[in-house]
């Protein structure tokens, strides 16, 4: 089967009817110069069935002259001679080149249009039929698709790639969510809901996330002057622990949290703990990862939520912690400025910084993304800009925006809090508050509902 597509600045618009029709052979029809295409455009699409395992697909292209109708009518009526029967996506696409079709459609009555509704992938196919009378009328015959695009799938479409810490440090982590790794990351988010029971200062308008904030910031912090050789253990003096921590504006972890997590079986303390030294021994390497780096409970937890939807067949995939690379060519990165000035031009294309974004969470729901930000405390709106931005590169038009947070009513600043939420309406980004006072059902039936709105 042929399908005609017509280049969109959405690359939805661009993918979907070959994900339809399963088709054999694709054309591209647009006004960029074929040689841009060829380099800039395709090898995405290339990409993007590879991963899909469409095989056998042949591609072609097409250039329009823009603006020029006599043009687009003569070469959209060529590929028809070319290309008995085929079939032309009317879902996006310049207008002046969707309305040129339509007057080829009337003067073709073998060819057929279609539209694809890529939120609900239902599919209107339109035919040119003859009466009896010998008058042709437009026939409209509607069907389903199922169409679906995992997370990185989305992202190759539209001409990035996903980073993982196996190729990059700090990047993409796929996290083993083992049955006792759950269990873990319920008891880390009750205690950076609830706080240390045996706190003596606890009081229930106190925001204990960004108490764990303190604290997790805190054991990342000391990461830098670790004296142990294990990667799971902390081994350092008190005094210059306390001094290191105070420096960079943190405060160092109380003992009623880290008795906390010793008793949920988080931590233990190691043979060289005392008056004056600090020895923590991690349960493991994931459990570390919760505990040095602030908002990452918050962003598994609302994972696990996310999960579980996929398993009530509401969505259909989800990751945590992506990070993506606009380009889809991951650089080495040079060690400093001296050594990338000692490198040839060539090199030096090969080791520029990448252009690159973390989203906390992104879940599909067929082949639309929903981008999610999770905030374990305040915010500002250069949040919303950075998620915005994100949304339009990898979701453009259909993508959907929204910030779980466990704290924003947390402020005294009441104008700030108006202003971020009127200009997060205005961006189309909706804001999940105080999560951390909600049971797993309740999280889970108000982050539905507002996904679904």
């Amino acid at each position: 089967m042929t399908i005609i597509e017509l280049i969109d600045a959405a690359p939805i618009h661009n993918i979907m009817g070959a994900m339809a029709f399963n088709a054999e052979k694709i054309i591209y029809v647009g006004s960029v110069k074929e040689e841009k295409f060829r380099k800039s455009i395709l090898p995405d699409f290339e990409r993007f069935y590879n991963r899909k395992e469409y095989e056998n697909i042949s591609f072609e292209y097409v250039q329009i002259i823009k603006n020029d109708f006599d043009d687009i009518c003569t070469k959209l009526n060529r590929i028809i001679s070319e290309n008995k029967s085929c079939y032309f996506d009317i879902s996006g696409g310049e207008d002046i080149i969707l309305t040129a079709l339509g007057f080829v459609f009337a003067e073709n009555p073998d060819i057929h249009l279609y539209q694809i509704n890529p939120a609900t992938g239902r599919i209107h196919i339109y035919e040119s039929q003859q009466d009896s009378d010998g008058n042709r009328k437009t026939e409209k015959i509607s069907k389903s698709a199922e169409m679906q695009n995992t997370v990185e799938e989305n992202i190759i479409a539209h001409g990035g790639t996903v980073v993982y810490d196996t190729e990059k440090t700090g990047c993409t982590h796929i996290w083993q969510f083992s049955i006792d790794f759950c269990h873990d990351i319920r008891k880390m988010w009750d205690i950076c809901c609830n706080g240390p029971s045996r706190s003596p200062d606890r009081n229930d308008n106190h925001s204990y996330p960004r108490f764990w904030n303190s604290v997790t910031t805190a054991l990342g912090l000391l990461e830098e002057i670790n004296n142990s050789d294990n990667p799971d253990e902390l081994l350092v003096s008190i005094e210059k622990a306390k001094s290191f921590v105070k420096k960079q504006g943190g405060h160092f972890p109380d003992n009623y949290y880290l008795y906390a997590l010793m008793k949920a079986g988080l931590i233990s303390y190691g043979k060289n703990n005392s008056e004056n030294v600090l020895h923590i021994i991690y349960k493991n390497k994931q459990v570390k990862l919760c505990l040095t780096k602030a908002g990452v409970i918050l962003e598994l937890k609302t994972y696990i939520i996310c999960e579980q939807l996929i398993n009530d067949d509401k969505f259909t995939d989800c990751m945590t912690g992506v990070t993506i690379d606009w380009d889809s060519v991951v650089h080495d990165e040079a060690a400093d400025a001296n050594e990338y000035y000692r490198m040839n031009v060539m090199e030096r294309l090969g080791n520029i910084e990448d252009t690159v974004n973390e989203v906390d969470v992104i879940l599909m729901r067929g082949i639309i993304p929903y981008f999610i930000s999770c905030k374990n405390g305040k915010f500002t709106a250069e949040e919303l800009y950075k998620l915005n931005t994100i949304k339009n590169k990898f979701g453009t038009i259909y993508g959907k925006m929204f910030i779980i947070t466990t704290d924003f009513d947390n402020s005294s600043d009441e104008y700030a809090l108006e202003y971020l939420q009127q200009r997060a309406d205005d961006m189309g980004i909706t804001i999940i508050k105080n999560v951390h006072l909600m049971s797993d059902e309740e999280f889970e039936k108000k982050l539905l509902k507002k996904l679904m709105a």
